[in-house]
């Protein structure tokens, strides 16, 4: 009896303090610290907030989030924020709970009169309802006429002349460009002219001008180019599907492209391409010796976006092959295996092979599965990188 009524007694114990453990998590709430500020002496504003967090609201929905940070940036006076002049471009959060906000990130643009301030963001990144970052490149002093005396043909012109180019822009648009100097910034309002990939014998550009809409003067040109590297995995049976699991490995061979320009992934699977700042890059299990198709579904593909220089669009065939097993991808990785040893010199060299195999994935006689095949594959594979290994 006493045993019992100790165990009883230490169950209890435990019980309360776990309870109050709960209650602890529950009820503390990290010390709110004041962020610390970074400040523009030229524009007389805080570009920067960091370091510490701020309360935004007791309890934010999501449905209010928008307003609720428009208000915050308002009231900082060292912000110079006039809240109606954003206009929002992205939101990214992860809730912790239904309709409340967990860690979420917003990213405004400025207007002035309904045209876009170039440059100009504000992006606001919050944690369990406090503001713990805002970076702020907003233009509080704009005051000009926003009534163009140049046309937007005369402003392409005026391009066309300056690149010594027939090419017509890929898009024009009237904006209010803020041109930096010793001074601080000088307000145009310009034609921004986005132009198409050129060739000026110093490289490939893909340029937008910025042409005064008063005068015709070109105030800057931007070149869009933005050096941007990847890398590409999938995951194949490297002896034999009946028995093992799937591992990653680099993909090798495998064509990338972004508009009219095309990489090719080296041996750790790697790619760098220079394109302009937002263009598509798109991906199938296609490079120049093997070419996969799909017989019944969709091939399986990627499509990401060079966001910004630096960016690193990187993909693993993983998670995007949807065939039995990853079929498509084992297939791709191991026919190039296969096409390397009939390649690389002895004992067999055959460049009458250095052309795109196509090779299909056989659904339909397996209800959509064919694990006969996948093994065949994976075998010749196999006795291809033994036989490499052994000379």
């Amino acid at each position: 009896m006493i045993r019992k009524a100790y165990r009883s007694l230490f169950l209890w114990l435990v019980l309360l303090l776990l309870v109050l453990i709960i209650l602890f998590a529950i009820l503390h709430q990290p010390p709110e610290t004041k962020l610390k500020e970074e400040f523009d002496s030229q524009r007389n504003i805080i570009t920067l907030l960091y370091g510490g967090r701020a309360t935004l609201s007791d309890s934010i929905t999501a449905s209010a989030l928008k307003d609720t940070v428009l208000t915050f940036l308002e009231s900082d006076s060292k912000l110079r924020i006039n809240a109606t002049n954003l206009y929002l471009t992205k939101t990214s959060c992860k809730p912790k709970k239904p309709n409340r906000i967990g860690i979420c990130s917003l990213s405004f643009i400025q207007k002035y009169n309904g045209l876009v301030v170039w440059s100009s963001q504000v992006l606001v990144v919050i944690i369990n309802d406090k503001v713990v970052h805002v970076r702020n490149n907003y233009f509080p002093a704009i005051n000009i006429s926003i009534v163009p005396k140049l046309s937007q043909i005369s402003a392409e012109n005026i391009v066309k002349e300056t690149l010594s180019t027939n090419q017509s822009a890929k898009s024009i648009n009237l904006v209010i460009f803020p041109y930096e100097n010793e001074k601080g910034h000088t307000y145009y309002l310009s034609w921004a002219v986005k132009m198409p990939f050129s060739d000026g014998g110093d490289g490939i550009h893909a340029y937008t001008f910025f042409v005064d809409a008063h005068t015709g003067k070109v105030i800057e040109k931007q070149d869009r180019i933005t050096p941007i590297t990847g890398k590409v995995v999938g995951k194949v049976f490297l002896q034999n599907p009946q028995k093992e699991m799937q591992v990653e490995v680099p993909f090798a061979q495998e064509y990338i492209t972004a508009e009219e320009k095309v990489a090719t992934t080296n041996i750790l699977g790697e790619y760098n391409l220079n394109v302009p700042e937002g263009t598509i890059i798109q991906s199938q299990l296609k490079g120049p010796f093997v070419e996969v198709f799909e017989s019944i579904l969709l091939n399986a593909e990627v499509t990401t976006k060079a966001d910004y220089e630096g960016t690193n669009p990187s993909w693993g065939w993983g998670i995007v092959d949807s065939s039995y097993k990853q079929e498509e991808s084992n297939l791709f990785y191991h026919l190039n295996i296969i096409y390397d040893f009939f390649n690389k010199g002895y004992p067999f060299d055959l460049p009458t092979l250095n052309y795109p195999r196509k090779s299909y994935v056989q659904w339909g006689d397996h209800g959509g599965k064919n694990p006969a095949m996948l093994t065949q594959i994976v075998i010749m594979s196999l006795l291809t990188r033994a036989f490499l290994l052994i000379k």
